[in-house]
């Protein structure tokens, strides 16, 4: 009896150390600081810049919104894959390059889609400036640069993520909607092409 039980002991803490191992090198993702929150009330921020953060968060389509600084993505990359943590989302992101296009003159596009097809990001640099946007589930954020290096996101209200339109509000009186026309509707486009 003695026999068995050193060797079931033995046993199990192989398998045990062995676990831990495989966990741990499939567990360990580089979280990339890509988007990296600041504060309005910092120095590096202007006032102009508060401005337009004051004037955006007062707009009924923002949901949130938060400064950040956004790194240069291609810095990140690990074997196409770049993982994240982005304001107002609790989970790490990863995204996996879909398309990149450079140009040294006009700047890049980089675009990923995250699994189990829960969205994706696209991040448009021209020198040190980035826009783009999220999708993820049903939450719609964009990015702005509004200079010296910050962004702003912002989540932008949909009908899709709880937050209904006031369509009375929205659109000025002077334009007409036709009734067949569906405001909420994505268009559905096949090729996109990005000027700079």
């Amino acid at each position: 009896m003695k026999f068995y039980t050193k060797h079931a002991v033995k046993f199990i803490f192989s398998l045990t150390f062995l676990t831990i191992v495989c966990f741990n090198s499939f567990a360990q993702t580089t979280i990339s600081p890509l988007f990296i929150p600041i504060s309005k009330d910092v120095s590096n921020v202007s006032a102009s810049q508060v401005a337009f953060f004051d004037k955006s968060q007062a707009d009924e389509l923002t949901v949130y919104q938060q400064l950040v600084q956004i790194g240069d993505v291609q810095t990140f990359l690990e074997n196409g894959l770049v993982s994240f943590q982005f304001p107002n989302i609790s989970d790490v992101l990863t995204a996996k390059t879909n398309y990149s296009v450079q140009s040294e003159s006009e700047g890049s596009v980089w675009n990923g889609v995250f699994p189990d097809e829960k969205g994706d990001i696209t991040i448009i640099s021209k020198g040190s400036e980035r826009y783009g946007g999220i999708t993820y589930g049903s939450h719609y954020y964009s990015f702005e640069d509004i200079g010296n290096g910050i962004a702003l996101i912002r989540e932008v209200a949909t009908p899709d993520n709880g937050h209904a339109l006031d369509i009375e509000t929205s659109i000025p009186p002077s334009i007409t909607v036709p009734p067949s026309v569906s405001i909420c509707e994505r268009p559905k486009v096949k090729d996109i092409d990005i000027l700079f």
